[in-house]
């Protein structure tokens, strides 16, 4: 009870922060809006992305604590305070788009922003921050190694960093996948910008103690199915192969079985060959080089007619 209690308090203290927040946000960006120089909107524009930074990390812990299954309660409360910070995001992605647009001449270029731009903005910026990810996983990696093996059991410190080895490597094949599907165009650079803001969260504060990751971060962009075909592409691909391996290792039957095939009559009765004499038998028996009908260097009976049986 004392810790339920303890959890309906701190989520009542994030929904007031939220409350707050978007207050504030409102107020900043009607200052963004009405600015008279160019200076000073610069700066309320400064203001106005660290405020959307704290509404997002509210959001963050918002989804945490609503597919929790602790929190019976609230569930209305925190569903609505998550909308209504998704709606300043956008807000605030509009302002962002205006204020870039209108750094461009007053014709044309004033009313979009070049696409191919952004593609090459988003992929800077996924490169700079695969780069971030490994540094830290270099650093993660390279304490474990200092540490020697009789110390990692029960030690809590291997255990944090064996976690965040385990993230950074999810999160370094996520982004290597979106900038895959950046290239090949099946998600925009917009679609990319969406998780930016979760992405670099993340990449500044992972180590900190009230962290709280987003789990859903890549949900949106639909690199699941994009992986599910890519998978059954693959497979069907290695199926053929096993077939044609299959069919190339596949000994013909002709050839198969004319090394122990023995005809009803021969044709004529081989023409070389080294002959000896059996006392048991008493009877010649006859060994034929590898070019004739029979089993290669088997000794025949030497028949009466001239013809040779073969005893293999």
């Amino acid at each position: 009870m004392a810790s339920n209690r303890k959890l309906l308090a701190e989520i009542e203290k994030v929904l007031k922060k939220v409350t707050e927040g978007c207050l504030e946000f409102d107020d900043i960006l009607e200052k963004v809006y009405s600015a008279a120089t160019s200076n000073l909107k610069e700066k309320y524009e400064g203001d106005l992305k660290k405020e959307i930074k704290k509404l997002q990390r509210s959001r963050d812990q918002i989804k945490t604590w609503i597919a929790s299954p602790e929190v019976k309660q609230s569930k209305d409360a925190l569903q609505g305070a998550r909308k209504l910070i998704e709606t300043k995001m956008e807000q605030f992605k509009a302002c962002e788009k205006d204020s870039k647009t209108k750094a461009f001449s007053k014709e044309g270029l004033s009313q979009s922003v070049d696409e191919h731009d952004d593609k090459v903005d988003q992929q800077r910026w996924i490169a700079k921050t695969l780069k971030e990810l490994r540094a830290q996983l270099d650093q993660f990696e390279s304490e474990i190694e200092t540490m020697p093996a009789r110390k990692r059991t029960n030690n809590s410190r291997f255990d944090q960093l064996s976690g965040f080895i385990s993230r950074h490597k999810y999160h370094t094949n996520m982004l290597e996948k979106v900038l895959r599907n950046l290239d090949n165009d099946t998600i925009t650079a917009e679609q990319v910008e969406g998780i930016q803001e979760s992405i670099n969260y993340y990449v500044e504060s992972n180590q900190e103690e009230d962290f709280m990751e987003d789990e859903e971060i890549y949900d949106s962009l639909g690199l699941v199915e994009e992986d599910e075909s890519f998978v059954k592409r693959a497979a069907e691909s290695d199926d053929e192969s096993s077939d044609d391996s299959a069919d190339s290792n596949e000994v013909p039957p002709a050839k198969a079985s004319a090394s122990k095939a023995v005809p009803a009559k021969a044709d004529h009765a081989p023409t070389r060959g080294t002959t000896r004499f059996d006392s048991a038998t008493n009877s010649d028996f006859v060994q034929f080089q590898a070019s004739s009908w029979c089993c290669t260097g088997a000794w025949r009976r030497k028949r009466a007619c001239g013809c040779a049986c073969c005893l293999c």
